[in-house]
């Protein structure tokens, strides 16, 4: 799983799709989602530490998140199933994957996609969405499709970077 992601290139949905088509269930005997592979992605017990205390509440009241300085390791705690290496690499692909940007973060990188002939990609519409309250430039807003999936579920749309980079132009 780790190597799939980190190594491969695929996504937790990929992931959990190959492991439901070879027949795998979680330790649950359900099958798997997006959700169980990203927690076993960033879940430390599988390279060995025992971490807790990441929420608490007190009765009637709301759970809160506690700070990391909170949060009681016991590093070494088990043995680790997963190489510490490719398991930080994990993190910091996630963690950049979920990085926001400022909006001359932002900006920035929108002027290098739009000036640079990259290979068509696709961009998320939420990041238009972020940048699209700047008032320095005219953002592009991507075209929105709404997708349906076989549980009738509507999914959000994603545009090509040459889509939006033709909008761009016009």
């Amino acid at each position: 799983m780790y190597r799939q992601f980190a190594d491969g290139g695929k996504v937790e949905r990929e992931i959990a799709a190959s492991l439901n088509a070879q027949g795998k269930v979680t330790d649950l005997g359900r099958p798997w989602t997006r959700g169980t592979v990203h927690q076993v992605l960033s879940n430390e017990k599988y390279i060995g530490n025992n971490v807790y205390n990441h929420r608490s509440f007190k009765l009637k009241k709301k759970r809160i998140k506690n700070s990391p300085d909170m949060w009681i390791r016991a590093d070494g705690a088990f043995e680790a199933v997963v190489d510490p290496g490719i398991f930080y690499t994990a993190q910091g692909m996630i963690r950049e994957r979920n990085r926001r940007y400022s909006e001359t973060e932002m900006l920035e990188r929108l002027k290098r996609l739009f000036e640079h002939d990259l290979p068509p990609r696709l961009v998320p519409v939420s990041s238009l969405v972020h940048a699209q309250h700047l008032t320095s430039v005219d953002l592009p807003v991507a075209p929105q499709t709404r997708r349906v999936n076989r549980r009738g579920v509507a999914r959000s749309s994603v545009a090509p970077a040459a889509c939006i980079r033709a909008r761009c132009a016009a």
